[in-house]
């Protein structure tokens, strides 16, 4: 299973707050998103799916 947090109403600068922590508790967080308008309607498993086609992308192009 992977882990996901999603993001809304955060400026960017809490955001960045946000994630620093996480990192500091050594926490581990496969996906993180922040709502856009372009996804803001998407289901919660359309979001996570995306993010997953992504980061296969992501891989693939370092493969290369």
């Amino acid at each position: 299973k992977k882990s996901c947090v999603v993001f809304s109403g955060l400026t960017e600068q809490r955001l960045g707050r946000v994630l620093d922590a996480l990192r500091e508790e050594e926490l581990v967080v496969d996906f993180t998103a922040v709502l856009t308008g372009e996804h803001r309607n998407w289901a919660f498993g359309a979001l996570v799916n995306e993010m997953e086609k992504e980061e296969a992308e992501q891989a693939e192009k370092k493969e290369e």
